[in-house]
């Protein structure tokens, strides 16, 4: 019988060797998955960073733009972290940063790949509650979290946006370092969008059922300060993020 290495311990808990064309190929699979994140933040604010708006859409069809609200949220969080992921998790290679840094050639200046490195660290460092998040909701439910027996997981709008600048920011440079024929990365409105979100989050709680009307239960509803409130297993309204 034949066996698969890519399953033998020896083989999983290292990074496989790759070619230039496949280097190249990983670069361009993670620029798009920047545009996306881009695209669905740039989204996300424009629907539901308008008080008129969103009050248009709890009206019309608030279960509806409710759960496309959430979607956005998950899926620009998760494109995030899958970016900053190890290289190697748990003995599985990644399609990350770092998986693109370790695989860099041979003649690859060593002080450029010193410098990218150390941004990339800085970029987790600034992403540690999106890390965060991911671990306790977006990829797993955490029971202490579920049972309210541990804070709720949040994530600062800001965070997000800076890091989405830099992230594409890093790659644009890597480009110019590496692929100079690639002029355009990621989607140049997200992430300079202007506004006063300071005090804003993503976030994610356990604190029950919230009414809407009189027949809807509420996932992303009503205003509490700045803090989008996001009840599990509830039907969605949307709701307001960004706060003049």
């Amino acid at each position: 019988m034949g066996s698969d290495l890519s399953r033998h311990p020896a083989v999983r808990h290292s990074a496989p060797m790759i070619s230039n064309d496949q280097r190249r190929y990983l670069f361009e699979e993670l620029c798009a998955e920047i545009e996306w994140a881009s695209r669905c933040w740039r989204s996300y604010h424009q629907l539901f960073g308008n008080p008129e708006h969103t009050e248009l859409m709890r009206k019309v069809a608030p279960v509806f733009f409710g759960a496309y609200q959430r979607l956005l949220r998950d899926g620009i969080l998760m494109s995030i972290q899958k970016l900053l992921d190890p290289a190697i998790s748990k003995g599985d290679a990644s399609a990350s940063i770092e998986m693109l840094l370790q695989r860099l050639p041979q003649t690859a200046d060593p002080k450029v790949t010193r410098r990218l490195k150390k941004r990339l660290n800085l970029m987790r460092k600034e992403c540690e509650e999106i890390k965060d998040w991911r671990n306790r909701e977006g990829a797993h439910f955490d029971l202490p979290t579920v049972l309210i027996q541990a804070p709720e997981p949040k994530v600062r709008l800001r965070v997000v946006k800076q890091v989405i600048k830099a992230i594409t920011e890093f790659l644009t440079d890597f480009a110019g370092e590496f692929y100079p024929d690639i002029t355009h990365v990621g989607c140049p409105h997200a992430g300079h969008q202007k506004t006063t979100t300071r005090g804003s989050r993503f976030s994610s709680s356990a604190t029950g059922w919230r009414q809407f009307g009189q027949t809807s239960p509420v996932l992303l509803g009503g205003c509490t300060g700045n803090v989008l409130v996001a009840s599990r297993g509830a039907v969605s309204s949307p709701r307001t993020d960004l706060k003049n």
